[in-house]
């Protein structure tokens, strides 16, 4: 597409790919199939591993992944180095959000006291999450799509060693390793994923703005097997090839 559209520039269009230690080797292997094939050299590539921290039990206990190593898990913290390498945009800050529907897993953008932020579904709660405004929206109807804008000098200002994102408490079924030797796989939510969000920055923004989009371009997450028939790997297709028609 980008040959196809640009083809008198000069300029590449970078792509990073951010990944975790467990989707690394996999990436990689499938970029290497696809990126030639799509005309698009290797040098626009860029993939980089999310750093993880441990993950615990509901008491505050460190899980085991083996006998002799610990769970860890993606701090879901985007690489600011790696973004700045790539990045090209010098816009202002905004964030594109669609109409959320009820009961859909998705953040919040809303004002805290005039400052803008983002809450996560699992931090609204269901009273807030469903409640309805005077119109008969929802009353947090503005849903977080992860789209963000930012300028390099915004993203700059937070390189340095004294700036830390806040953690977001995350209950998530984790697998590990019991005091006996076996493995468990739960089915329920039995430990805590602690995770660092990039939205997390929009209170220090001064020019903020949300961009509501149609659901139909924009948005189609991946966050299920094919077996849940929603939000799964059939349904992105489904809904691409819908939009490329």
């Amino acid at each position: 597409m980008q040959i196809s559209a640009f083809w008198s520039s000069i300029v590449d269009i970078s792509r990073l790919v951010m990944v975790s230690k467990t989707t690394e080797a996999a990436t990689r292997v499938h970029l290497e199939k696809v990126v030639a094939a799509s005309g698009l050299s290797p040098e626009q590539i860029t993939i980089f591993c999310q750093s993880e921290i441990p993950a615990f039990d509901n008491e505050g206990n460190l899980l085991l992944s083996s006998r002799h190593s610990i769970v860890t898990a993606p701090r879901f913290l985007y690489s600011w180095k790696k973004i700045l390498e790539g990045g090209k945009i010098k816009k202002k800050k905004f964030q594109a959000t669609i109409l959320k529907q009820p009961g859909e897993l998705v953040g919040s953008v809303c004002l805290d006291k005039g400052v803008p932020r983002v809450t996560e579904y699992s931090e609204l709660g269901p009273e807030l999450a469903e409640r309805k405004a005077d119109d008969g929206r929802l009353l947090f109807c503005a849903g977080s799509i992860a789209n963000h804008l930012y300028s390099l000098e915004f993203l700059e200002s937070f390189c340095n060693n004294s700036f830390h994102l806040p953690y977001h408490r995350a209950s998530k079924k984790i697998p590990h390793v019991a005091s006996d030797g076996s493995f468990v796989k739960p089915t329920v939510p039995n430990g805590i994923k602690l995770e660092q969000f990039v939205f997390d920055v929009f209170e220090r923004s001064k020019n903020f703005y949300i961009w509501e989009v149609e659901r139909e371009d924009e948005f189609s997450p991946l966050k299920n097997a094919d077996s849940a028939g929603k939000d799964c790997l059939s349904t992105c297709k489904r809904d691409l090839a819908v939009l490329n028609k």
